[in-house]
């Protein structure tokens, strides 16, 4: 049986919605931000997330927006950052793939912290799947 990447905590379901805005957003032709790994991280649960998406007070192209400026600007700053700096913490993204997919990232420590174990389970998954090298992810 499929796991639900919606559950009783907002928490989880953020993570998941969020890389499931930046595959809708990586569709786009004018697109701001690509992350190939998210839509191969969401799609188990695409139903379930536009379900949800379709409840909230605010459109999903709110959202999407949002989620799209966000990575941007997030993404540029480290890619921007200081040389010295060789550690990067992620806090409560919940499905970030920068270690991925940046190359401003490689021979740095990127270490992600999130209450979501669902999120490392899901992108250990897809990875594997993917043979993209581990990075030693590791849940909560």
């Amino acid at each position: 049986m499929q796991a639900s990447c919606v559950d009783d905590t907002f928490a989880k379901f953020t993570g998941f919605g969020a890389a499931y805005l930046r595959a809708i957003e990586s569709m786009r032709s004018d697109r701001i931000v690509n992350d190939a790994f998210a839509m191969r991280l969401t799609h188990q649960n695409r139903a379930e997330l536009e379900k949800l998406l379709l409840t909230t007070s605010k459109p999903s192209s709110l959202w999407g927006d949002c989620i799209a400026i966000r990575t941007r600007y997030l993404d540029e700053a480290l890619e921007h950052r200081d040389a010295k700096i060789r550690q990067v913490v992620i806090l409560g993204e919940g499905l970030d793939t920068r270690a991925y997919r940046l190359d401003s990232l490689r021979g740095c420590h990127v270490l992600e912290i999130d209450q979501n174990d669902q999120a490392f389970e899901r992108i250990n998954e897809v990875m594997k799947k993917e043979n993209v090298p581990g990075l030693g992810l590791l849940a909560t």
